[in-house]
Parts: C-alpha cells; sequence; structure tokens
C-alpha cells in the first residue's frame, strides 16, 4: 500500500516566494523516490510544473486573503485551514497506508519511507515538548477521524495537535530521532540538519526558508565529497 504526500501552498498574485518553495518541496520528493502520490493544493492558476509527473496532482483552489499581509503567520494561517479543507474531501484515504500533511516551506534530503514504522496512529515532529503542524503524518484507515477530531479540537495548529495528542483516543509515535528536524529548534546544529531526512525551515522569514530550501534541495541532489559537480561548472 502507496503513502500519499499532501501540501497546500497559498501565495499572492505576483509572488513566487511560497510557490517556489512548494516547487522545491515537491521536487525534493520526487528525486529522492518518494513510495507513492503527491496532491498539492495552490491558488493560483500556473501549474509549480509544467510538464506533468507521473504520481503527482495539482489542483487550484480559491483562498480568501482578505487583507493578509506578507507575513510568515498570515500564509501559515490561511494555507493550513485550507488544508484542512482540503484534506476533508479526500475520499480514497483508505487507499493509502500514511498520510504526510507538510507545510509548503520543507525539504526532503533523502528519501523518508522509512520513517513510516510501527502501530502508532499519528506520526509527530516534537519541538519544545509540542508536536510541530507544519509537518506529521496520518495512519490512512483514521485519516477521516483525524480531521474531524481537529476540526472540533482546534483545527490544523499547534493546540490543535496538542489536544490530540494529550487524548486517549489516539496513539501518538515521533519521527525517529534526527530525521525531521527545524533550524529553529536551538538544540540543532548545522551538521544535524545535513542528516536529516525532512527538514522543516519554521520561524524563518520566507525569502530565507526559499534561500536555505534551495541550498539543501541542490547539497542533496548536486553535492559530492569531492568536488566534482563544481569542477564541471567552474572548468
Amino acid at each position: 500500500m502507496d503513502n500519499l504526500a499532501l501540501t497546500t501552498v497559498v501565495d499572492f498574485k505576483n509572488s513566487r516566494q511560497w510557490r517556489s518553495c512548494a516547487k522545491l518541496w515537491t521536487a525534493s520528493l520526487l528525486r529522492h523516490q518518494w513510495g507513492g502520490s503527491i496532491r498539492v493544493k495552490r491558488n493560483f492558476p500556473q501549474p509549480l510544473f509544467p510538464v506533468s509527473r507521473a504520481d503527482l496532482q495539482e489542483t487550484a483552489f480559491t483562498a480568501m486573503l482578505g487583507q493578509a499581509k506578507t507575513r510568515d503567520v498570515d500564509f501559515k494561517s490561511i494555507s493550513r485551514s485550507s488544508m484542512l479543507d482540503a484534506a476533508e474531501k479526500i475520499l480514497d484515504a483508505e487507499n493509502f497506508k500514511w498520510i504526510l500533511i507538510a507545510d509548503a516551506d520543507c525539504i526532503a534530503l533523502r528519501n523518508p519511507d522509512h520513517l513510516f514504522v510501527g502501530d502508532c496512529d499519528v506520526l509527530v515532529s516534537m519541538i519544545n515538548h509540542a508536536p510541530d503542524p507544519g509537518i506529521f503524518a496520518v495512519r490512512g484507515s483514521r485519516f477521516h477521524e483525524f480531521v474531524s477530531f481537529l476540526k472540533m479540537c482546534g483545527g490544523l495548529t499547534e493546540t490543535g495537535l496538542c489536544n490530540l495528542v494529550r487524548s486517549n483516543e489516539w496513539k501518538i509515535g515521533e519521527f525517529e530521532r534526527g530525521e525531521v528536524l527545524q533550524p529553529s529548534n536551538p538544540n540543532i546544529s548545522l551538521s544535524d540538519l545535513g542528516y536529516a531526512s525532512i527538514i522543516h525551515f519554521k520561524g524563518m522569514k520566507p525569502e530565507d526558508k526559499q534561500r536555505m530550501a534551495f541550498a539543501f534541495h541542490m547539497m542533496s541532489i548536486y553535492g559530492d565529497k569531492d568536488g566534482l559537480f563544481f569542477d564541471i561548472m567552474e572548468a
């Protein structure tokens, strides 16, 4: 049974920061041979990838940006609310073993399929004793129950996930230590990030997220200890 990666990206008409992050996240999953499907919801008509990719489905939707400004918190709030609405409409959730829900400002440095193990219902990444709402996974067989719980108990927010963790109705597990990391975590070093499977650029300015995601993606794809790729470029 395959897994599903679900991401929602919201951006202003003339901005490319968030859509660039979403493309990097999606490209990193594809490059590292993600074992399943990828679905991206976007509030702009242009596809992230003009040439279609196998197992990638992009769908446009309308996001009510209102008076939102170009601050991270505005986009995250709108994007996660839209994500929860999109999740509620997934009719084939039980056909997937795990559903990975991620913010657009994540990057995969290697194949993350090995993270989805154990008999828990939900896998989270803890930071400062709280689950990160920007990257987590839910077992497909309980996905609709999960979405209903969040809608009643705080939404797709840190509060909502904390309520889920405290509930006796769910078996919660953590991603393997060191595999899903956030640079904003003061206990994480730069070398730690290089060995992670997934990085979530939480707590950074959008332009910094974009630059860091691009740098780590290029490093994971084209980096080599002998510097041969650099020698080719600078020949």
